[in-house]
């Protein structure tokens, strides 16, 4: 009985390393994404056709 309860919680234990992997790998990933989505405001904002370009909705 003890010894299919270690069992089973190493094997328990390997999945959450593989989860925690995978949580990390696509914050990692998202994060990376985000940064390449927009560049910094201040500097192109003279640049863009539109003048309101990076100004929060007033609405």
């Amino acid at each position: 009985m003890a010894t299919t309860a270690a069992a089973a919680w190493a094997k328990e234990g390997v999945a959450a390393a593989l989860r925690e992997g995978r949580k990390l790998r696509a914050s990692a990933a998202a994060a990376a994404h985000a940064a390449l989505a927009e560049p910094p405001h201040d500097e192109f904002r003279a640049l863009s056709e539109n003048p309101d370009r990076g100004h929060a909705d007033a609405a």
